[in-house]
């Protein structure tokens, strides 16, 4: 890995570039603006954002086709996925070439055909965290308990079935009767909770300044990442080792493969 901050010596001969800065629209727009005047015509030019629509950061770019989201999930060294996602103008070669690398790498892309804030993976994320927060604002749990139940039962299951799968699994006439009844009393608010904008008041943003929804004092950001991250890279490896070894079921499927 060669670091530079001279960004012709950085994309000048690539023909795929990835683009990280900051979450900031017209920061990106600058960059991409600036990369396309640099590279050949056919370069992909791949964003990493997290939220912004694809569109809105073409927007600067001529040849639009060749710009496309290439989003990695939190921490990107270790989680398989890339979330692959289409702009408004995106080529279907520019999709294809996109996630055929990825693969190739050995990661686990999904492919996003239509240009929505969020892709897939964050707004799955931000719907069960806008719930969560909502939970523990109005005193129905405390903290603790909320991420437990998700670890022990969501969380867990998660691993093996995805919430598409698992209706499936548990039946969808008890996949209505259940939404009928919960749904209308879920949290739909269209801000984020005031119980969080509170903290932020406050200075209270989480590990990196010791105090969020859990007290981190004395705690060190980095080692607490460090452990978070051996658990993942742990979980992985015996996920990889259990579906290689042992029985696999796969949706639509109904034999058993050794």
């Amino acid at each position: 890995i060669n670091v530079t901050t001279d960004l012709d010596t950085a994309v000048g001969k690539s023909n795929f570039i990835i683009e990280a800065v900051p979450e900031n629209l017209e920061l990106k727009q600058s960059i991409f603006s600036d990369i396309a005047k640099i590279v050949n015509v056919d370069a992909v030019l791949a964003t990493n954002s997290s939220s912004f629509q694809i569109g809105q950061i073409a927007s600067s770019v001529e040849n639009a086709e060749r710009v496309v989201g290439s989003h990695f999930f939190l921490p990107a060294q270790i989680m398989p996925l890339v979330e692959v996602s289409r702009g408004s103008f995106t080529s279907e070669e520019t999709m294809i070439h996109t996630v055929e690398l990825w693969q190739s790498c050995g990661k686990e892309p999904i492919r996003v055909e239509h240009d929505i804030p969020g892709y897939v993976a964050n707004r799955l994320q931000a719907a069960l965290t806008r719930e969560a927060v909502s939970l523990v604002a109005r005193g129905v749990a405390s903290v603790e308990d909320i991420d437990t139940a998700f670890r022990l039962s969501i969380g867990l299951r998660s691993v093996v079935s995805g919430p598409l799968e698992q209706r499936d699994i548990t039946g969808l006439d008890l996949h209505v009767d259940i939404s009928r009844q919960l749904w209308p009393d879920l949290d739909q608010s269209k801000e984020p909770h005031q119980y969080v904008l509170n903290k932020l008041k406050k200075g209270d943003l989480g590990l990196k300044t010791g105090h969020g929804f859990y007290d981190w004092t004395g705690k060190d950001p980095e080692m607490v990442r460090s452990t978070k991250n051996d658990m993942l890279l742990s979980l992985l490896s015996n996920l990889a080792r259990l579906t290689s070894s042992s029985l696999k079921i796969k949706p639509g499927v109904e034999s058993i493969d050794k």
